[in-house]
């Protein structure tokens, strides 16, 4: 896969750790505030709410590059495999559409947030909710490099068994049911 990819990725990766470790701190420091001492922070409740959503979206994406997302593999498991992989480039630009639509109406939804501010932070709720469109658009990234993977490298199914593979089969399966 390409630098670019692998950057996103680590970046991601980076920025969904430190949420999760904020997200405990804050967690932790409410739970500590509210029961042991009786003085709840009222702050720690909206840092934990954004950093639980980050990690929502950030961890989707995540999850869709190492291949550990649900794919439907019916269709897919009785094909020969010369159609095999148009499938595979078929859903990928499928996929690709519909992030799109998750771009357009994640920048409304967090538009309409624009004028409204958390209430103990001040923090525009617009940039809580700017990852809706931010992971869709690495999400297109993504299966933009991976079609033309699949496209430019007939090889293509040895790294999908390798990631988990979106198919439960491998080629040399699918290939000897095809052929006897």
């Amino acid at each position: 896969m390409c630098r670019i990819i692998r950057l996103f990725e680590n970046i991601t990766r980076a920025t969904s750790l430190a949420a999760l470790l904020i997200m405990v701190f804050v967690v932790v420091l409410q739970v500590t505030a509210r029961y042991v001492f009786r003085r709840p922070v009222g702050w720690t409740e909206e840092i934990a709410l954004a950093t639980m959503i980050w990690i929502t979206f950030f961890g989707s994406f995540l999850a869709f590059v190492e291949k550990k997302h649900m794919r439907i593999s019916l269709l897919y498991s009785v094909l020969k495999p010369s159609l095999q992989r148009s499938v595979l480039v078929a859903g990928d630009f499928f996929v690709i559409i519909l992030n799109v639509y998750v771009i357009h109406y994640g920048l409304l939804f967090a538009g309409a947030f624009r004028n409204l501010s958390s209430p103990y932070l001040g923090i525009p709720m617009f940039y809580q909710y700017m990852i809706i469109p931010i992971a869709a658009f690495l999400w297109i990234i993504y299966l933009i490099f991976e079609i033309i993977e699949i496209l430019r490298n007939s090889d293509y199914w040895y790294y999908l068994e390798e990631a988990g593979g979106p198919i439960g089969i491998s080629r040399k399966d699918s290939e000897q049911e095809h052929n006897g």
